[in-house]
């Protein structure tokens, strides 16, 4: 919080030279049309912010501040308006002189001048409900509930707060996607090399050496060189092309690739049964009650509007309540519920991912069948697998989401 323990102001909008000492108290401006008031408002802006918010916004074709906040006799010299202020910083209990110059309005000045206190001085200035205008007040008074509750989002940016929220949801579902992605993919590759090596063991620390033997009793049948070492840039099937001969595939290993497939599709009925029961439920509850999604949406401004509750009167909606206490009540009751709504949430999306899981697992085994279908020449499968695959991997896509 700020104290405002003196001001002067210097050619600045209807004021030419005024020296007013608050004394950290409360004040009034009194006067007729035209003698200077909202120009003290506009003073006090400019000072703490660098701006005056009554020349921004809808019905004044964003003027420029270093144009017309000086008084008119100075609009060529904006050099000549300045703003002086004695600010108490009650956070960290110290006097602070700031000063700006139309001139350079962005150029603030603070004496004494500490990282702390420009911290605090930056946090008053993101603020723009502290200096509020008289055709700001104005329209809050007019504006309907709806806009009101509209109105004090924008000013207090909560509605920043909901893009960003937005924003990091899609990014925390997108990057789980991707990790699942990201394990059913080595899960797959791990399947090949299991088939393979004939193993069941993929977590040998032996696995490399293992890949090596079989790669080598395969070239050493087709009569390729051996292979000293295998890594991600080598070529199992170097040496193909200079023999002449037509390598094709490996049968026990095309098999048993089929038999995993197979195996895969027999027992899907019992995989994730738990996960699709509680999916089915919630996406039923969803259908059931749209305000589920609303509140979804109205959660973090239901919990701002507790913490600003001062009267009966609604922060959010201006509604007046029989007491502070019922009204207490009704948000906490709506807050509990938006918070259910938020489990549900993500326990639908935990759920998805486990689902998505599977079924992307289940088109990586088709891989391979895909492959050999293509080299016997059984174009038939090898179209109606490849199609049921890309179908599994549109279906895990959609439920992640």
């Amino acid at each position: 919080m700020i104290k405002i323990e003196s001001i002067t102001v210097k050619e600045v909008r209807g004021v030419r030279d005024l020296l007013l000492s608050p004394d950290q108290h409360s004040f009034v401006i009194t006067g007729p049309n035209g003698s200077g008031k909202s120009a003290v408002v506009d003073a006090i802006d400019f000072c703490l912010s660098g701006e005056i918010a009554r020349l921004k916004g809808e019905g004044t074709a964003n003027v420029s501040t270093k144009q017309h906040g000086p008084h008119v006799d100075h609009r060529d010299d904006p050099g000549a308006a300045e703003v002086q202020m004695r600010v108490r910083l009650t956070e960290l209990n110290v006097s602070v002189d700031i000063q700006r110059n139309m001139k350079k309005p962005n150029d603030l000045k603070a004496s004494p001048d500490t990282a702390e206190i420009r911290d605090v001085l930056a946090e008053v200035s993101s603020h723009p409900e502290l200096v509020l205008s008289r055709r700001e007040i104005t329209s809050y008074v007019l504006a309907t509930s709806n806009d009101l509750a509209t109105r004090v989002q924008e000013l207090l940016r909560l509605d920043r707060v909901n893009v960003i929220r937005s924003g990091l949801t899609t990014a925390r579902n997108r990057l789980a996607t991707l990790a699942d992605t990201g394990r059913s993919s080595i899960e797959t590759a791990c399947g090949s090399i299991r088939t393979l090596l004939e193993t069941d063991d993929h977590a040998s620390p032996d696995l490399m050496s293992g890949l090596v033997t079989a790669a080598n009793e395969r070239r050493l049948l087709l009569g390729f060189a051996v292979l000293s070492a295998i890594d991600e840039k080598t070529k199992l099937d170097e040496g193909a092309s200079a023999s002449g001969q037509n390598i094709g595939f490996h049968k026990q290993s095309a098999l048993a690739d089929i038999d995993k497939l197979r195996s895969a599709i027999e027992g899907v009925s019992g995989q994730c049964v738990e996960e699709r029961a509680r999916m089915l439920v919630d996406i039923e509850a969803v259908e059931r009650d749209a305000t589920i999604r609303d509140l979804l949406q109205q959660g973090s401004l239901v919990a701002d509007g507790l913490k600003l509750l001062k009267s009966a009167s609604c922060p959010l909606c201006d509604k007046q309540w029989p007491d502070i206490e019922s009204l207490r009540a009704h948000l906490a009751q709506k807050l509990a519920t938006s918070k259910e709504a938020t489990k549900l949430q993500a326990r639908l999306l935990a759920d998805a991912r486990v689902v998505a899981s599977a079924c992307r697992s289940l088109a990586g085994l088709t891989k391979p069948v895909v492959a050999t279908a293509k080299a016997e020449s059984a174009s038939a499968i090898a179209v109606a697998a490849e199609q049921w695959a890309q179908s599994l991997e549109e279906f895990a896509s959609s439920i992640s989401d």
